[in-house]
């Protein structure tokens, strides 16, 4: 059977909601959350604010692609979103998650699609699960 998998892009901020930015980005997010907020299914509340648009879950190997569909979208807003994490003081991190099956992915990301991350001001976060 061939993993799940799918990738997040989110903004957090410590100090304030980041409610506002689907109008800011014109962007329509996956999930928004305050600090403060429970974490569905869990007795735990979110410790900062955050802000994600991300890929649907699906059974492949092709990593890369869920990358490119979200950077396909972020990318025309690289000015817009470099100084909203500036102004705000917001951090950014590209979430990969992968759901193990009888097959394993590739997570090879060539250094071109590494810089394309990195011009977002984006960390990069594996997340696999067995």
């Amino acid at each position: 059977m061939l993993p799940e998998l799918y990738v997040d892009f989110t903004f957090t901020s410590d100090e304030e909601s980041l409610q506002d930015l689907d109008s800011v980005l014109g962007l329509k997010p996956k999930k928004c959350w305050n600090k403060g907020d429970p974490i569905e299914r869990t007795i735990l509340k979110y410790k900062v604010s955050g802000w994600s648009i991300g890929t649907e879950k699906e059974r492949t190997q092709d990593l890369e692609r869920h990358i490119l569909a979200i950077l396909e979208r972020l990318l025309p807003k690289q000015e817009v979103i470099s100084e909203v994490v500036k102004t705000r003081n917001l951090k950014t991190s590209l979430q990969c998650v992968i759901e193990m099956g009888d097959t394993t992915p590739s997570t090879f990301i060539d250094a071109p699609l590494v810089k394309r991350i990195a011009d977002l001001g984006a960390s990069i976060d594996f997340d696999i699960y067995l």
